[in-house]
């Protein structure tokens, strides 16, 4: 059993990562670069890259896999919650990610969700409107 903290699960994060590489190689994909932004009453919050991986990572199935793997490690009962890296820079006490809905932050930059997506899976984008 390792303390729940921030400095211990951090330690762990390339483990854990590890661990779901294996397991759940999707899960694995979203939370390349990511870290342990903090722990606080029982839950680690992971700082990912973007917004496309915190909707995918807070999807209850997605969330309670990466949560299993954690617990495993640790031997406590801890929750995930996920942020995007940025955020989590600027305020790490605030940075829960709920997955809200797209709407709160305005209009959808669909360049910025299709690099995203690009990068998480290390991708190629096809023009498929100037196809010779």
């Amino acid at each position: 059993m390792i303390p729940a903290d921030r400095e211990h699960i951090g330690r762990a994060w390339p483990r854990i990562l590890g661990i779901l590489e294996q397991r759940s190689p999707h899960l694995h994909a979203f939370l390349q670069g990511s870290e342990v932004a903090d722990v606080t009453d029982q839950v680690v919050i992971v700082a990912v890259s973007g917004s496309v991986a915190v909707a995918m990572l807070s999807r209850p199935d997605e969330r309670n896999g990466v949560a299993a793997v954690i617990r495993g490690i640790s031997g406590q009962d801890l929750t995930v919650e996920f942020t995007e890296l940025h955020e989590a820079a600027a305020a790490p006490a605030t940075a829960g990610a709920t997955g809200g809905d797209a709407a709160d932050d305005g209009p959808v930059d669909h360049e910025k969700i299709i690099e995203e997506i690009r990068a998480a899976f290390d991708a190629e984008v096809i023009d498929t409107e100037n196809r010779e």
